[in-house]
C-alpha cells in the first residue's frame, strides 16, 4: 500500500522495522548531546559577535568616512579598541581579553 505523504516508503519501512531486519537510530549519550548543543550555541554566539562587529565597522565607514580595517589588522584587537575609545571618547570600550 502506497502512503502519500512518504512518497510510498512509509510501509515498506514500517514491514522492514517489524521482525528487525533495520537498526534503530543511534541517539548520542546524554553528555554528547549536551556538547553539541553548548557547541552549536557557542556557533550563534560567535556568527552573532561577528555580525555586530562588521556592522560597527560599516557604520564607521559610512557615517564617519574612517576604514578601521585598512588601519588595523583587526579593529577589534587592543589597538584596534583603542582607536574606537579614541573616536567615540564618552563610551568606554572594554577589550575582554584583558578579563
Amino acid at each position: 500500500m502506497s502512503h502519500p505523504e512518504t512518497g510510498g516508503t512509509g510501509g515498506r519501512v514500517a514491514d522492514l522495522l517489524w521482525p528487525g531486519l533495520l537498526r534503530s537510530s543511534f541517539v548520542p549519550p546524554k553528555p554528547v548531546r549536551e556538547l553539541r548543543e553548548l557547541t552549536s550555541y557557542r556557533r550563534k554566539l560567535v556568527e552573532s559577535q561577528s555580525a555586530e562587529r562588521n556592522r560597527l565597522l560599516k557604520l564607521l565607514d559610512t557615517a564617519a568616512h574612517v576604514k578601521l580595517a585598512s588601519v588595523a589588522s583587526d579593529g577589534f584587537a587592543v589597538s584596534g579598541l583603542e582607536m574606537l575609545s579614541a573616536l567615540v571618547p564618552w563610551v568606554r570600550i572594554v577589550c575582554l581579553a584583558d578579563n
